[in-house]
């Protein structure tokens, strides 16, 4: 009876230890504790993929050194300006490809694109890049703020001649698919209704453009709210773009209880693993509970930088039982951990853990004496 009484109660923390090749990971290095970066590539972890937000891997930790075989590199058209080719460039660096005879791709270039690499050795198979980071939001609640005409330019120079070279690019990462439907005289249309109208406009005027529309290959999608917010932006792009694959790019349940919080996640993480048409998703999370900006509870380190339940879970592990806050009486600012005040007087304390977690392990190890 006690060990039926054991089991019922730590069966649902040990089901969430899963696994997937859909995830990967939101890399955002952490200055304070370098250290805590080295988890996200250190085994066990189910992670097959990260991005940074930026055109190039993240020299923090060694991580420009590992292979794409190690963990896939993303890289990310975050905005920009109209004229600048750096992603371009920096991109085909990476790829090993030299681009000084044949810029875009149509044997016309202008050396822009000249490889950096030349060693075989340093060539990077990059298959995908995602593009502008929600260019139809203002810099203040994170967006990349693009005018759709600046956006359109700067995808002809940067993302088309990626796309000639077999790279598969994402849509932009916006709030709203296209309409596809007729506006009313002075109505405007969606960011993307406008993107694509400038895109065919600008590429009806270069008479060496094959191309009659910028193009794309998947659908990038992010969701900061309830499950069921992610199921209904999920299904909102798939409509609005069937048959292409879905990427969530940044997802979680920010500023909400523990409770909450891991409730969200025990539904998001098998609704997307089982989810046909999504390929890949990527929680928002990968830093300490005292630095996060979407609440602590969706952190996947403690103050101390250990594992959370849903960071050991998201990686592949079972439930550490560690509360995101160091005690009850967390004084915010004053009690914060920093490099030069850590918790604990040890940036590797020992934290907290649940009592409720504490009762689970109790039980469980007396079960084997029984």
């Amino acid at each position: 009876m006690l060990s039926t009484f054991v089991l019922s109660i730590c069966l649902p923390a040990l089901a969430t230890a899963t696994a997937s090749a859909k995830r990967g990971l939101i890399f955002t290095p952490n200055s304070n504790w370098p250290k805590d970066d080295l988890l996200w590539i250190t085994d066990p972890n189910n992670l097959t993929w990260y991005h940074n937000y930026q055109s190039l891997p993240s020299p923090e930790s060694n991580y420009a050194a590992l292979s794409q075989k190690q963990i896939q590199f993303v890289p990310t058209l975050w905005g920009g300006n109209e004229n600048d080719t750096d992603f371009l460039g920096n991109v085909t660096a990476l790829m090993g490809v030299d681009l000084s005879k044949d810029d875009k791709g149509d044997g016309k270039g202008d050396g822009k694109g000249k490889d950096k690499t030349k060693r075989a050795g340093d060539k990077r198979n990059i298959t995908h890049v995602m593009t502008f980071n929600k260019p139809d939001q203002p810099f203040d609640v994170g967006g990349s703020e693009m005018e759709p005409r600046t956006a359109a330019k700067a995808w002809i120079n940067n993302i088309i001649p990626l796309r000639r070279l077999g790279v598969k690019v994402g849509l932009p990462l916006v709030n709203e698919p296209h309409t596809g439907q007729k506006k009313r005289d002075g109505e405007e249309g969606s960011w993307l209704d406008m993107f694509f109208a400038n895109c065919s406009g600008l590429l009806d005027k270069l008479e060496d453009a094959s191309e009659k529309t910028c193009g794309f290959d998947f659908v990038p999608v992010y969701s900061f709210g309830d499950f069921d917010m992610l199921k209904e932006r999920v299904g909102m792009f798939e409509n609005a773009f069937p048959g292409l694959d879905i990427w969530i790019t940044e997802f979680g349940f920010p500023s909400e209880t523990l409770k909450n919080t891991q409730k969200f996640y025990n539904q998001a993480i098998p609704y997307l693993d089982s989810k046909g048409s999504v390929k890949r998703y990527a929680w928002f999370g990968a830093f300490r509970s005292i630095v996060s900006n979407v609440g602590p509870n969706q952190a996947f380190l403690d103050p101390y930088g250990e594992l959370t339940d849903i960071g050991s879970w998201y990686l592949g592990g079972n439930a550490t039982g560690r509360e995101a806050m160091p005690s009850d009486d967390y004084m915010g600012e004053d009690d914060k951990c920093t490099k030069e005040k850590p918790c604990g007087g040890d940036e590797n304390g020992k934290g907290t853990v649940r009592p409720g977690r504490l009762v689970v392990l109790f039980f469980f190890f007396l079960t084997l004496l029984v």
